[in-house]
């Protein structure tokens, strides 16, 4: 046990040493402030990892939602339409902010690589973590922009079947109510 964190410990000193030669080459800054950019950028990188996790699961509830709201469009549901809409308003704007986040954090973090003469590398692990949370996130992204092409042709083709129905057939009297107009103060009505 003992043999063993002597290792860890010698190896942990051996990169941080080796790191810290390499890092006194770059525009003459001390040690402790590279070894500070390094941090926060591999927390910037973090950052916007977890983000895109977060991003990628609402792309799925989005989904879940939009399917739901086909369903219930061909069922011919108004009040549950209503409801779906609203729920996948409010999850497109929580997106919204979310992908805001997200782009102030690869901001900041192209600030921070800008800012350096010799780029100090990224951690593995922070990148392996931003890269695979961007390939889940492209995938979702495209599996539900499928999904609302078919929500949008279909709620399209339902408005054209509607339309034409009025066109043709008229509404009956009782469903329809003529347009009520406000008139100014003073004008012949």
């Amino acid at each position: 046990m003992r043999i063993a964190f002597r290792f860890r410990f010698k190896l942990k000193n051996f990169e941080f040493e080796d790191w810290r030669q390499d890092a006194t080459k770059t525009a003459g800054e001390t040690p402790a402030v590279l070894f500070k950019k390094k941090i926060m950028q591999d927390d910037l990188i973090r950052k916007v990892a977890n983000l895109m996790s977060e991003q990628t699961s609402a792309y799925t509830r989005l989904e879940s939602a939009t399917n739901q709201l086909s369903a219930v469009m061909m069922r011919g549901e108004p009040h549950a339409v209503e409801i779906l809409t609203k729920a996948g308003e409010k999850e497109l704007l929580t997106m919204r902010s979310r992908l805001l986040e997200i782009t102030s954090a690869l901001t900041a973090f192209a600030e921070i690589r800008a800012g350096q003469p010799e780029k100090i590398p990224l951690n593995s692990e922070a990148r392996a973590s931003f890269e695979k949370s961007a390939k889940d996130l492209l995938q979702s992204a495209k599996a539900f922009q499928k999904t609302a092409g078919r929500a949008s042709s279909l709620a399209l083709g339902g408005s054209s079947f509607a339309t034409a129905c009025i066109q043709m057939c008229g509404l009956p009297p009782t469903t329809y109510n003529k347009p009520v107009l406000k008139y100014a103060e003073g004008t012949m009505r």
